[in-house]
């Protein structure tokens, strides 16, 4: 089954450094849990739009090339994946900053300094290097996927929109079809399904006309599938 740009997939997968085999992230409880990742992390396969640049390029071009069931291994220079290190991103500040906010300085401790998160890196006297490329800059990785299968359902689709686009789980959807008048024959677009969204109300009442707007249209972009919110 061929795989393309817009096409929905499910995937497990696992991101190691290539250099230590040191796993940082996966889908699959066992294998985070054997790599010494959190053994009470949500563990669960992971749901793609492809085309959408929600994953490297050359993971995407991998996946695209492969078979569901397959399983492959995909490595990526510095370049390909979290980009190299940046010296401007490494920054000297005075300790005394950290103390007016009551943090206690540590090797390794992440920070946020003006909504940029780093880590600090040395601490020498009254000063300490913070880091604020991503933890993986520089690094060679390896990825090892494998296709589940590819998602056709309009409802896991739209689902899986909002979720990446909003955050949110309290939502329903309902799929039907455009109603038409009694005795009429429909319409060509009457024919078609309609996804009705129908969000908690305390959901519902942070969302404003435009961003109801544009999550509509983005839907119907990606999918070609007709949405209204309730």
């Amino acid at each position: 089954m061929a795989i393309k740009d817009n096409d929905f997939v499910e995937i497990d997968f696992t991101g190691k450094i290539k250099e230590t085999g040191q796993i940082f992230d996966t889908t699959i409880k066992k294998v985070g849990i054997e790599g010494g990742l959190d053994p009470n992390a949500k563990y669960e396969s992971s749901i793609l739009c492809l085309g959408r640049g929600y994953i490297f390029e050359k993971i995407e071009n991998s996946i695209k090339d492969s078979d569901i069931g397959k399983e492959i291994k995909i490595e990526l220079s510095p370049e390909e994946g979290f980009g190299k290190k940046d010296a401007k991103l490494i920054q000297t500040m005075p300790t005394s900053a950290f103390r007016k906010e009551n943090i206690q300085l540590r090797v390794g401790l992440n920070v946020t300094v003006n909504d940029k998160l780093g880590i600090v890196r040395t601490i020498n006297g009254g000063r300490c290097m913070i880091d604020f490329n991503h933890p993986l800059s520089g690094k060679d990785l390896i990825y090892e996927v494998k296709v589940l299968k590819k998602i056709v359902d309009n409802k896991e689709k739209v689902s899986h929109i909002i979720k990446t686009e909003l955050r949110i789980d309290d939502f329903k959807l309902e799929e039907s079809k455009l109603s038409t008048g009694e005795g009429k024959k429909p319409s060509p677009i009457e024919k078609e399904k309609i996804i009705t969204i129908t969000f908690e109300d305390k959901i519902s009442k942070l969302l404003t006309a435009e961003m109801k707007k544009v999550l509509i249209e983005k839907i119907k972009e990606i999918t070609k599938i007709t949405v209204k919110i309730k």
